[in-house]
């Protein structure tokens, strides 16, 4: 099976593997024997891709032509594009129902775009929702299209800060009263779905596939580090109305760290109607199952794990 992957569209910085969820995503197809990987990257990009010989590098400018030639031959295409590159998936899909691909992975890999209420609170989830619709629109050209919704990626934002636990300084943030329950996907899992919706395809055509490695809330996580190192960790509470607030001036402002904020308010605040349990909120399309994932890891191993691996 023939598959490209859509790097990282930024060209600023060293992107090992054309970003951190490109990275994760490209490990697990590198190892699965039956695939052959294709990689894009922008001329000039200083993205860093792994040597293997089931990988290949392709620099393209992103225009429709570049992109059907390099989607030629083809079975899927996975866009992974960062934020600012969310808006040009349409392209994207364009090229790919030219090139005859029969798959197409939307750059999705997280927070529940399908709840009403984070539609709301983050409004540049418009933008995916009609690349969504434009992909339904596509069917009928007989290209197909999954989009994995993964939820929090669960041990990578423990081990970079990104859920308010900051490892070196043993200092919390938690949100609200912090017993808001969430799914959280780990890297290997998220990997590996990736890999088995790919082998699925009949089972996986044209839907929402919601994947799920654990739940956690911040207080249980909380109560696993201290555990873990020993340490009774500093607290700072924050409040959803008023992060939420800052985060909307700042966005007014075109300070996108705003956009980050409305993200986190999205995973664990305490507002009604996130949908982010998946077991309870979107029972009935959790994918487990189906992609082999079995619970494995619970929220005091992946601590122990995350903070192994940093010592």
């Amino acid at each position: 099976m023939s598959y490209i992957r859509i790097a990282e569209m930024s060209t600023k910085g060293s992107k090992k593997g054309g970003g951190n969820l490109g990275s994760i995503v490209l490990r697990s197809l590198l190892a699965s024997p039956d695939l052959t990987v294709t990689a894009l990257k922008r001329p000039g990009s200083t993205s860093v891709f792994p040597t293997s010989s089931e990988l290949k590098v392709v620099e393209v400018d992103f225009s429709f032509d570049s992109l059907v030639s390099a989607f030629t031959d083809q079975d899927a295409v996975i866009s992974i594009v960062g934020a600012t590159g969310i808006g040009e998936q349409k392209v994207f899909v364009d090229a790919a129902v030219k090139a005859g691909v029969k798959r197409f992975f939307p750059s999705e890999f997280g927070i529940n775009g399908q709840s009403d209420t984070v539609r709301q609170m983050t409004p540049f989830f418009a933008v995916k929702q009609e690349l969504l619709d434009y992909l339904v629109e596509k069917e009928k050209d007989g290209l197909t299209w999954t989009a994995v919704i993964a939820g929090v990626l669960y041990d990578w934002c423990i081990s970079n800060g990104f859920m308010g636990f900051d490892l070196a300084r043993k200092e919390a943030t938690i949100w609200d009263d912090g017993n808001t329950r969430f799914s959280g996907i780990n890297e290997g899992d998220l990997g590996k779905s990736v890999v088995n919706i790919l082998h699925k395809p009949a089972e996986t055509a044209n839907q929402f596939i919601y994947i799920s490695s654990l739940t956690a809330t911040q207080n249980e996580t909380l109560e696993s580090l201290e555990k873990v190192t020993a340490t009774k960790w500093k607290i700072n509470r924050v409040n959803t109305a008023q992060q939420v607030s800052a985060a909307q001036e700042a966005l007014g402002k075109g300070d996108f760290t705003g956009a980050l904020t409305l993200v986190k308010a999205t995973c664990w605040s305490n507002t009604p109607g996130l949908k982010q349990h998946f077991e309870v909120d979107e029972k009935e399309r959790l994918a487990n199952g189906l992609l082999g994932l079995e619970r494995g890891e619970t929220v005091q191993d992946t601590i122990e794990r995350v903070v192994a691996s940093r010592n």
